[in-house]
């Protein structure tokens, strides 16, 4: 389903009308519809206010509900993820490819494979209420901007920080930016 496609779904479940909607993110009925319809895609911005509003996390509203129930961590669980069966997520706004190397966002941890197109990323700042993060450079550059600070990462590289902080990745060079990416908790 597309990110249009799982806004109106969420929106319909917790039974809220599409002007509610646009009043509480601060857009038109007609913006929300157009989201919907997915003639149009929402800013990070808006995005960050739809997952609020509509009490979802990024990865729900950007892939839809997970197919398969969360795993028993007290059970012996083994899951294999086939390279050509990754959920593959594609940020709007920006020419990212996420490809979920976990079964699915509803664990402790997300682990993600992220290529980046050059000269493309954040340019907005996020946050998130709690949780770390961490990125290994495979391929190319990324800089990596956390609060006031930026940090330059090579192929090896890796970083970890808290995700309370503000923060933001961009990929400056001319080339490809391959990157891991592991999220605790989820924050897709």
């Amino acid at each position: 389903m597309s990110l249009g496609k799982n806004i109106k779904l969420r929106r319909v479940e917790l039974g809220m009308p599409a002007k509610e909607l646009a009043e509480r993110v601060g857009v038109s009925p007609s913006y929300i519809s157009k989201i919907e319809s997915d003639v149009l895609s929402p800013s990070l911005e808006l995005l960050s206010r739809l997952v609020k509003e509509l009490d979802v996390s990024y990865g729900e509203l950007l892939m839809g509900p997970s197919p398969t129930a969360r795993a028993d961590p007290s059970s012996d669980y083994v899951a294999v993820v086939r390279a050509e069966d990754r959920m593959t997520v594609r940020i709007p706004a920006r020419d990212v490819i996420y490809e979920i190397l976990t079964p699915d966002l509803q664990g402790d941890y997300e682990f993600v494979l992220v290529n980046q197109e050059p000269h493309e990323g954040g340019e907005e700042f996020f946050a998130h209420e709690e949780g770390r993060e961490s990125v290994l450079v495979l391929e190319g550059t990324l800089r990596v901007d956390i609060s006031e600070t930026t940090y330059k990462l090579e192929a090896g590289d890796c970083l970890t920080l808290d995700a309370t902080l503000p923060h933001r990745y961009l990929n400056e060079a001319d080339e490809r930016a391959t990157w891991i990416f592991i999220a605790c908790p989820p924050s897709l």
